[in-house]
Order: C-alpha cells, then structure tokens, then sequence
C-alpha cells in the first residue's frame, strides 16, 4: 500500500518520484520504498494516495512499482512546480521535471559525492552526508573547495575525530593525480558515463584541449550524440 510519495533531487536537477509503502516482506527482505520513473510512470500505473500496487525487485536496487492493482479513494498524487528542496519553480524537459538551481542542496550533495566516487576522484571515507555536512557549515559548494578544507574545520563536524580527520584529508591530498577519463567522468557532465569519458580522454588528450572541443569535433566520436555533444561544450 502506497502511504505518500515523496520527490527527490538527484545530481543532474532530475526529479524522481519515491514511493513509501506500508512495510511488505518481499524476496527474503522487508521492503518500505519503491521507485516511479517520472510523472507519467505515475499516471500510467494509475497510483494514488492509499493505492495497493504491485513492486517487483530487479539487480536487488530498490523495488520498483509495476502498476496499482487497487487505487483506492487516495488523493491524485499532484506534479511538483516548485523544488521540494529549495523551493525553485521547477521547469518540464520531455517526459522529466527539473530543477534548474545549481545551488539546491540535494543537487550540490550529489554531485559532490559523484565527485569523490571510487571511479572519479576516489577521496575514501567521503560521502553524502559527509558533503551535507560541509555544506551546511558553507565550507564547500563546489569542487575546489575540497582541496582547501582544513583539519580545523572538520573538527567541528558531528563525529569527526583525528584520525577520520587525518585520513579524510590524506585521501584528498592522493585524489590530486587522476587518471585523465576518471576526472572528465568526476565533473557529472550531464551524459558522460565513464565509457563516453574514455573516449573524450583519448580523442583530446589534455583537459586544455577538451576545453577547445566544439560540438562538430564531439559528434564524430562513437558515443557521443548531439545533445551530449552540446552539454560538454555548455559545461
């Protein structure tokens, strides 16, 4: 049974309907949550307030919602128009709705734990609620930022203590030598998965030169198409 359905900010803008359930044991686990794609999953799968719904669970990630089987007298799950984070009128590409603030916390919190992912800059022991809590201290709102933390600040941090401090910034320091495809695929460039990322590194050879790239010259590459191509060359 469907008990409300929150929205959440993901990295790109993207908002993305959650659905909390009443507790359902499901494949040996006791599952709470489901995932919608958009707001037309949720109007194809005719899922209200209250409804009764069928979940599956695939690659053992959050169970997905496959459709009501009872929609029940609940409310009209309504279309967000406002960021449920920092409150930006939100604006409709295609079948997603996004919000456009680069500064929305859910979005900086991201995109800063992207960053630091094992397959992008690889800062070990970082992580959402490690950014949350810098950012709520405005000790970092962007990339850069990390590399100029101190262990003065992060000692006022809930539950850092000298040795999660020394490691934090020791893992920081080792970060500063990516591989080339690693720091193209840490900036979360919308579209730049890490093959695309390979691919750019190769072609380019240098960041510098990346930088000069336009879209004609993106567009012949294999993985690249004409909006990936515009989204590099925008960032």
């Amino acid at each position: 049974k469907v008990e409300k359905v929150e929205w959440q900010v993901g990295r790109t803008g993207k908002l993305t309907p959650l659905a909390h359930l009443a507790p359902v044991e499901l494949a040996g686990v006791t599952v709470s949550r489901a995932t919608l794609n958009n707001y037309g999953d949720i109007l194809r799968k005719r899922v209200k307030q209250g409804s009764r719904v069928m979940i599956r669970r695939s690659n053992e990630v959050i169970p997905e919602i496959l459709g009501a089987i009872d929609e029940g007298n609940g409310a009209e799950i309504e279309k967000p128009t406002k960021c449920p984070a920092c409150g930006t009128p939100l604006i409709e590409t295609g079948a997603n709705i996004f919000c456009p603030n680069r500064e929305c916390k859910p979005r900086v919190v991201a995109t800063l734990d992207h960053f630091a992912g094992k397959n992008a800059m690889d800062i070990d022991g970082f992580s959402e609620s490690t950014a949350a809590l810098l950012i709520d201290k405005n000790f970092v709102k962007n990339f850069s930022d990390l590399y100029c933390l101190s262990a003065e600040q992060l000692e006022t941090l809930d539950g850092f203590k000298e040795k999660k401090i020394k490691n934090l910034l020791s893992a920081i320091e080792k970060s500063k030598n990516p591989s080339f495809p690693a720091f193209i695929y840490a900036l979360g460039i919308d579209g730049i998965g890490r093959v695309a990322a390979k691919d750019l590194a190769a072609a380019f050879g240098t960041f510098e030169n990346l930088q000069k790239a336009t879209e004609e010259e993106l567009v012949e590459l294999e993985n690249i198409g004409g909006i990936t191509a515009n989204n590099v060359v925008s960032y």
